[in-house]
């Protein structure tokens, strides 16, 4: 039996899991949106740089 570092949780209406590259476009077009991010506080456009960069390049 193999586990995970990121677990998954599901529930009848949601499935939580680890988010893949396959998932990018997804991501982009959702955090995209200004009124998705706009309550969360994060700025559109730092939202797209890490889409982008990716957090390891931005850090450095």
């Amino acid at each position: 039996m193999t586990t995970s570092p990121f677990p998954i949780l599901q529930t009848t209406r949601l499935i939580l899991r680890e988010v893949t590259s396959l998932d990018a476009s997804s991501l982009l077009t959702y955090l995209a949106d200004e009124r998705v991010v706009k309550p969360m506080g994060l700025a559109k456009e730092a939202v797209l740089a890490v889409l982008k960069y990716g957090f390891t390049e931005l850090r450095t």
